[in-house]
């Protein structure tokens, strides 16, 4: 389980989508992986981030299965994405992504399956996720990694 570092509180205000400018303000579509990952360390941009629903890709490096009892379901993921910075060295950027939901619960598995469906999510899979930044946790390097609450997650092919 993720120990938070920071809590990123989020407005709870009802949301109309009937504008190409309301989606545009709920919805971060074109905020990345690495605009999460970068900002950890400016709270004014994370409460901003907060406020909107993120839609990010990366691969699951990993995924950690605590509970899969419907109430009491809880998994991580792990979503990483990476940059080139230059020719020799690369920027890796992550999130932690919580699946707390037993609606996810097709998608992950305790131990991986010998023969797992193709929407499965399991580790090394490309993974989109919407969801909504809400904390700041520490890895166990010290990096702070931001996590995310996920409302829909899928396997991209």
């Amino acid at each position: 389980m993720l120990w938070a570092v920071a809590s990123v509180p989020a407005q709870e205000t009802p949301v109309t989508l009937e504008t190409a400018e309301q989606f545009r303000d709920a919805v971060a579509f074109r905020t990345s992986l690495a605009d999460v990952s970068s900002a950890t360390n400016d709270m004014a941009e994370l409460q901003e981030m907060a406020q909107r629903v993120l839609i990010l890709d990366g691969v699951a490096s990993s995924v950690t299965v605590y509970s899969v009892e419907e109430d009491d379901f809880y998994v991580e993921v792990e979503l990483v994405s990476g940059s080139w910075n230059g020719m020799e060295s690369m920027n890796v950027h992550s999130a932690y992504v919580v699946l707390d939901d037993a609606s996810f619960a097709d998608q992950v598995a305790e131990r991986e399956p010998r023969d797992p469906p193709d929407d499965m999510i399991l580790r090394n899979r490309r993974v989109l996720v919407a969801g909504r930044l809400v904390n700041v946790a520490e890895s166990p390097s010290g990096t702070l990694i931001p996590v995310i609450q996920a409302f829909e997650a899928r396997v991209i092919r």
